[in-house]
């Protein structure tokens, strides 16, 4: 678990460091993908679960950040993190 810890925070690190704009969708998208892989780490202490939210948190920042056309709203990153949506 501790691993899991210590690699979220080197990639947060990394992101707030190189991505400038904080208020991005990149920025945010970005950080979407450090959770899940800090959820994958987690498989190993917390089971298959925890593993399938991470691979879902970086497939859903990847398509996010590969398909610049879709529209931001419709996104889980875009409703909670940005627009502060905490309706869902």
């Amino acid at each position: 678990m501790a691993v899991g810890f210590g690699v979220e925070i080197i990639l947060v690190n990394y992101v707030v460091f190189t991505i400038k704009d904080h208020n991005s969708p990149e920025f945010w998208l970005w950080m979407l993908i450090v959770v899940g892989a800090h959820f994958l780490i987690f498989t190993f202490s917390h089971g298959p679960l925890a593993g399938m939210l991470g691979l879902v948190c970086i497939i859903n920042a990847a398509i996010g950040l590969r398909f610049e056309d879709i529209n931001y709203r419709r996104t889980y990153a875009r409703r909670i993190w940005i627009a502060g949506d905490l309706s869902c």
